[in-house]
């Protein structure tokens, strides 16, 4: 039942933000490709729909101070995957 209201609360926090239809990250080699703040929002719903068995690939550095409380895992699922930040700041 957590890892339901994780998700729960995941997508209100991007209904919130206005971001009403799921953002089209890149996936290459299985791989997410990370490049904007949405694409981060997207990607943390991603690890949550899967056990936060995902790997991801920053390709830019990302301004995240407009969503202070962004957070990739939650408190019942954390993150398990690999995060290449390929000298990128988040």
């Amino acid at each position: 039942m957590k890892h339901f209201y994780s998700k729960l609360c995941v997508a209100a926090f991007a209904l919130c933000l206005g971001l009403t239809s799921r953002a089209e990250v890149g996936v290459v080699d299985g791989v997410y490709q990370l490049g904007s703040p949405e694409d981060m929002l997207e990607f943390a719903q991603i690890v949550l729909e899967n056990d936060g068995q995902v790997d991801a690939v920053l390709t830019a550095d990302i301004d995240m101070s407009v969503y202070p409380e962004f957070s990739i895992s939650s408190s019942d699922i954390s993150y398990k995957g690999v995060f290449d930040g390929q000298f990128h700041t988040v």
